[in-house]
């Protein structure tokens, strides 16, 4: 239903036997503004070229995320995410994942750089207390870097499971303690 030129939608609505609705502006019978619904409730929004969303925003209904930006074949490659318990990630995406940027997590985290399948590669992890680690992770966890408590203090160097193990901490009042130190029921000493 719409307007037609040359026997083509032009602007309308296209409605197919298996549940998807197409809405908005058409070239040679393909949307290329406006927005798709599907069957089970995802919403594209925007520009598409060849059927594809270009530029604009995916909402998918269960688990309830919202991405928008630039998309490559349907897939978010620069812009935002936001997912239904409140985290959102911002930035540069391949295959839908972040590889740079800034993710906000729902316990308030806010981390900034580089990521891999593990999450944050290189770059900070700054904790809602004031906590910052700085560098590069395995797993979520800094390895060789600098964290910086709320206090002040200051470590720097080589970390195994949270502990700096090598290298210099500086304590808040100023004093300066350089090695290599030994952990002991997850504290450094």
């Amino acid at each position: 239903e719409g307007k037609f030129e040359d026997g083509y939608l032009v602007e309308g609505k296209k409605t197919f036997e298996y549940g998807e609705v197409h809405e908005g502006k058409f070239e040679d019978g393909y949307l290329v503004e406006g927005k798709k619904t599907f069957a089970d409730g995802t919403v594209y929004e925007g520009k598409f070229e060849d059927g594809y969303l270009v530029e604009g925003k995916k909402t998918i209904p269960f688990p309830r995320e919202v991405w928008e930006g630039k998309f490559e074949h349907d897939y978010l490659v620069e812009g935002r995410a936001t997912f239904a318990d409140g985290e959102v990630w911002e930035g540069k995406f391949e295959d839908d994942y972040l590889v740079e940027g800034k993710a906000t997590l729902a316990n308030g985290i806010v981390l900034e750089g580089k990521f891999d399948d593990d999450g944050i590669a290189e770059g900070k992890k700054i904790f809602e207390d004031g906590e910052v680690w700085e560098g590069k992770f395995e797993d979520g966890r800094l390895v060789e870097g600098k964290t910086t408590f709320a206090d002040g203090e200051v470590q720097e160097g080589k970390f195994e499971d949270f502990c700096l193990v090598e290298g210099k901490m500086t304590f808040a009042d100023g004093k300066v303690l350089e090695g290599k130190f030994e952990t002991k029921d997850e504290k450094t000493f």
